[in-house]
């Protein structure tokens, strides 16, 4: 799609290096750079840091990507960088960056999105509380939702989960059928982060739960509350066809993770999901 010059490129670009971050082989990313045919810019420049910092010392990547971040030709090249620099072990200098003027040119949603990661991995848990609090405060929707159950997948903690919770039934979002994958994502949001009690509420609210509506809900409550280390979403994924992309990838990546190593506790204040 990207030598076909598709529209969204960015999507095509996040699925490629999606791709290449589950399953290791760095190949198509390889091809797209070195191939006979042209990319979009964007493709090209990404694509190029994301080969670049394969490898070297972490100083030396990190370095890379700063440098990549401060000449950034759009929002979305700002966006990857500030992103690879959370992991890369920079996420204060992201926050930074995201409060000062450099954040302004990023897409309130992402620029929400890169916070409360950096907030994670930097473990302000209050600070992380607040913008949950933030965000919400602005009102309820189907991609507020989206934002915060996608991240409290990828970086889960219960109680800021159930505070999320908490805030949500203060301000509900409706049970409606546009909203529908938003509701999904929370009920998968409360799956990683152990609040069984939340997930099936969730799932009523679907009407899931009532009769045998959902033929898939006994697998989805069968997974979330296994307690076997090492298992693949991809068991229910395919019957949830109405649940964001970036949830989708905040489940691979984070039972990826959980697989790779079963003996880890999971977050802090978590119980261990796989």
């Amino acid at each position: 799609m990207l030598r076909e010059g598709a529209a969204h490129a960015p999507a095509w670009i996040e699925g490629i290096l999606f791709a290449e971050r589950m399953t290791g082989d760095p190949g198509e990313v390889d091809r797209l750079l070195t191939g006979p045919g042209k990319i979009p810019d964007v493709a090209r420049s990404v694509l190029s840091l994301a080969r670049d910092t394969r490898t070297g010392s972490a100083g030396e990547r990190q370095r890379r990507v700063q440098l990549f971040a401060e000449g950034a030709a759009n929002a979305f090249e700002l966006y990857f960088s500030l992103g690879r620099l959370t992991e890369l072990g920079r996420a204060s200098d992201v926050v930074a960056v995201l409060d000062g003027a450099g954040g302004a040119s990023l897409e309130p949603y992402d620029r929400e999105s890169l916070k409360l990661d950096a907030c994670s991995v930097l473990d302000w848990r209050v600070l992380e509380r607040k913008e949950i609090g933030f965000i919400l405060d602005q009102g309820t929707s189907a991609p507020v939702v989206t934002l915060i159950a996608a991240h409290l997948i990828r970086h889960p903690n219960a109680a800021a989960a159930a505070y999320a919770f908490g805030l949500l039934d203060l301000k509900p979002l409706p049970a409606t059928a546009e909203n529908a994958g938003a509701h999904i994502a929370l009920i998968c949001m409360a799956g990683v982060n152990g609040l069984d009690a939340r997930m099936k509420q969730e799932a009523g609210l679907m009407g899931w739960s009532a009769g045998g509506q959902f033929a898939a809900w006994g697998h989805i409550l069968e997974f979330f509350e296994g307690s076997v280390p090492a298992r693949n979403p991809a068991v229910f994924l395919p019957a949830l066809h109405q649940l964001p992309l970036e949830v989708v990838y905040a489940l691979s990546a984070h039972y990826r993770a959980s697989a790779e190593a079963p003996g880890s506790p999971g977050a802090p204040g978590n119980p261990p999901r796989g």
